[in-house]
């Protein structure tokens, strides 16, 4: 399984820029507004979509693939829809997804039996690197910057 952070990841930082910017309150009431409205690309986004076309061709039961995709990230409701609509509309479905609040997502990819975590804050990447090979991605905030905490 290779899993995935979400915002700065898979998808553009710009609900990031709205909590960093205006706090998550507005955060929330964004995402609230926007969620049947699909993110846009972050810098791993393409790299989703080809591997969710590579997971399509090794089907071998129903819904059921070789390669397998899941997402861990520190989103949670009411911000985790918009997430489930942009992953549908891009076709790019996940296996498994986690909506881990403020919770450390080590224990989910343990969970998951992920081979590869990617994340844009290196906290989560130290963290994950304990059960998972783990890459960062830079993002576009600080390293020691909280991005979106749970509500």
């Amino acid at each position: 399984m290779i899993a995935f952070d979400g915002d700065a990841v898979v998808f553009s930082e710009e609900s990031d820029l709205i909590y960093k910017n205006d706090g998550l309150k507005a955060f929330f009431e964004h995402e609230q507004i926007n969620a049947k409205n699909p993110m846009n690309a972050g810098p791993f986004g393409q790299f989703l979509k080809k591997l969710s076309e590579l997971r399509a061709e090794h089907i071998f039961e129903p819904g059921v693939s070789k390669v397998r995709i899941g997402l861990v990230t520190a989103r949670n409701a009411p911000a985790h829809e918009r997430v489930i609509h942009t992953l549908r509309a891009w076709g790019a479905p996940a296996d498994e997804a986690h909506f881990v609040g403020p919770n450390s997502k080590a224990p989910f990819l343990r969970a998951m039996g992920a081979h590869i975590f990617f994340d844009d804050q290196e906290k989560h990447v130290l963290g994950a690197a304990s059960v998972v090979a783990a890459g960062h991605v830079p993002g576009p905030h600080s390293p020691d910057q909280v991005v979106i905490p749970a509500g």
